[in-house]
């Protein structure tokens, strides 16, 4: 994540290299409920080496736009949850 919190932008590194830089997109929100999560870091087989959930949640600024939340479990699967329901909560519909 950049300074500030993922919804800044963020950047794909190897060591020092940037490979790719994502600036902030208009009207996106993401936040993580990992706490202090502002880095995801992948091994050299593309498996994160994070010991525990890390779960950011997407959502359109100012919207009744359908929020996501995309987790990647320390078991190295990742998915996608829907609040299909629209009360801010991906976990329950």
């Amino acid at each position: 994540a950049n300074s500030g919190g993922w919804a800044y932008g963020w950047s794909i590194r190897s060591g020092a290299t940037v490979i790719r830089q994502q600036d902030a997109i208009e009207d996106l929100t993401i936040t993580t409920i990992s706490a202090g999560v502002t880095s995801i870091v992948f091994d050299a087989e593309g498996r994160a080496t994070n010991t525990s959930a890390v779960t950011l949640v997407v959502s359109k600024t100012n919207s009744s736009a359908m929020i996501k939340c995309i987790t990647l479990s320390s078991t190295q699967r990742a998915f996608v949850l829907s609040d299909k329901d629209y009360d801010g909560d991906c976990t329950n519909g």
